[in-house]
């Protein structure tokens, strides 16, 4: 066992592996040829360059990052047109669906400012 320098007294060991404080782990890499406009790849090498990268591991990154994103959440149809209707009088008097939910709408809202008064 050895002593963690970052715990003073404590040690640990690998469980998994009794008797070694760490265990390596190798990843196989495969060799890939590309065919990139000139542009493109010295702008590749410039920003792996600035981010102390090499040039296959920003590409590993670029692609772990296009397939692994979530698609953006939809919003819902109220959040998307909640309030942009506009309805009139004349709606709260018709006598169907439409009529009833535009007068049930507006005793709702009136019910709920009673509410906080």
């Amino acid at each position: 066992m050895t002593t963690d320098p970052g715990i003073a007294g404590k040690s640990r060991t690998s469980p998994t592996y009794p008797g070694q404080d760490h265990v390596s782990l190798f990843i196989m890499k495969k060799k890939l040829t590309l065919s990139i406009e000139g542009a493109i790849v010295r702008k590749a090498k410039a920003y792996s360059r600035k981010c102390g990268k090499s040039v296959s591991e920003f590409f590993e990154e670029v692609v772990e990052q296009a397939t692994n994103s979530k698609k953006p959440e939809r919003k819902s149809w109220s959040e998307t047109w909640g309030g942009t209707l506009q309805l009139t009088d004349t709606d709260a008097l018709r006598d169907d669906r439409m009529g009833h939910l535009v007068r049930k709408a507006r005793t709702k809202g009136t019910h709920m400012k009673q509410k906080r008064a």
